[in-house]
């Protein structure tokens, strides 16, 4: 049995000029960690305290951090987010993640999985992840997008990632599909992002994929 003491629900908000980038896929996914994991949750008391951050911050590009404990109590955080660098470096995993570990599929603290896959390389912004499969996931901070054929491409949940809320809007609207990526195809990628709803859409340029 998994020891729900030792980790807090998480969701990560982008709070750019007055408005949240993704608001009502949070709540959803929110609701469905709560409930695999038996948290409470009072969802008018957190959307409450989301507003009033909102109202409090109405311009400027912020970080909202919502945890959520066991009992339902909860915290927020914000900090200003920092412009990225016009040219940023990304590596890719060393080996495949453990696709049966169910922290890929729900938001919290409980970061191992993706921790130990990060790069110590200095400059490398992010780290791409795969399966044993060899199918790329996603990144340990966000979801990966590639286009291919014209098309914009996002893996499928099966991979073994997290159901990211800016993925979900951007499949709910039809602007990316779901399929499956072999690393094997990274290199005729005609573009490459990292998507989340914190920043969006982070292009990644060809000469920066993927290090080793």
């Amino acid at each position: 049995m998994t020891d729900h003491q030792d980790f807090q629900l998480l969701e990560s908000f982008g709070l750019i000029e007055g408005t949240y980038l993704v608001y009502e896929e949070h709540f959803n996914r929110l609701s469905r960690s709560a409930a695999h994991f038996s948290f409470s949750l009072n969802t008018a008391a957190v959307q409450a305290a989301l507003d009033n951050l909102k109202t409090r911050h109405p311009s400027g590009s912020w970080k909202v951090r919502l945890l959520v404990n066991k009992d339902g109590t909860f915290h927020v955080e914000i900090e200003e987010m920092k412009r990225l660098a016009k040219s940023l470096a990304f590596s890719l995993a060393k080996e495949p993640i453990d696709s049966a570990s169910p922290f890929l599929y729900y938001k919290t603290t409980k970061r191992e999985i993706y921790d130990k896959h990060q790069s110590k390389r200095p400059g490398v912004f992010d780290t791409l992840l795969w399966n044993v499969n060899e199918e790329i996931t996603e990144f340990t901070i966000g979801n990966a997008v590639a286009e291919i054929g014209g098309n914009l491409y996002t893996p499928p949940i099966e991979c073994g990632l997290l159901a990211g809320t800016f993925r979900s809007r951007l499949l709910k609207e039809g602007l990316i599909q779901e399929r499956k990526i072999l690393l094997s195809e990274l290199n005729s990628c005609s573009s490459f992002w990292l998507v989340n709803s914190v920043r969006g859409w982070v292009p990644i340029e060809p000469e920066k994929r993927f290090l080793l």
